[in-house]
């Protein structure tokens, strides 16, 4: 696979054998420019692991993961989002069967510290007061960024409970 260019895949979950084959690629190929893998039930440690492998990766233009990958380590997402000098779009999707209050605060605080980025897609993130405040304000310094797509987000209120908030994002699934 040393033409690889473009990894598409979506999974419900990892093996340890998968996870040591997609690492190794993002790891150590010369050409991968798009990595598109959603698998938002794997292991904490596997989503370190995949994290820590995108900072090795030199040619990565265009990146989807889901939110647990961001999750786990928000440090090391934005370590990766200042450092990246190729990534040019990130699509990050959620995970519908939880709710993640800080993604899109981490999200944009990777965002504030990235300059290559100009494409921006979130898809089912909790939208609340406190990140609208931080992604008006990464708007307003970003120089590069020119598409920003916020799909099938919920807006939450900190006035709701955990559990209604879950209940709420449950019936927005079911229509």
């Amino acid at each position: 696979m040393k033409g690889l260019e473009e990894l598409h895949c979506e999974v419900s979950s990892w093996d340890k054998v998968f996870s040591t084959t997609i690492l190794a690629l993002l790891r150590d190929s010369a050409t991968l420019t798009v990595f598109d893998v959603i698998a938002p039930r794997i292991q904490n440690a596997h989503s370190v692991l995949l994290v820590r492998a995108l900072g090795a990766n030199s040619t990565l233009r265009d990146l989807t993961l889901s939110s647990s990958d961001v999750a786990v380590e928000p440090e090391l997402f934005v370590a990766f989002m200042s450092s990246t000098v190729t990534l040019k779009r990130l699509k990050v999707v959620g995970n519908r069967c939880a709710v993640e209050y800080d993604m899109l605060k981490r999200i944009f605080l990777g965002m504030l510290k990235n300059s290559t980025v100009s494409s921006l897609e979130a898809h089912e993130l909790c939208v609340h007061k406190a990140n609208v405040k931080l992604g008006a304000k990464m708007l307003a310094q970003n120089k590069v960024l020119r598409s920003f797509s916020l799909l099938h987000c919920s807006y939450v209120s900190f006035n709701m409970s955990r559990e209604e908030i879950t209940a709420a994002r449950d019936s927005i699934n079911a229509s």
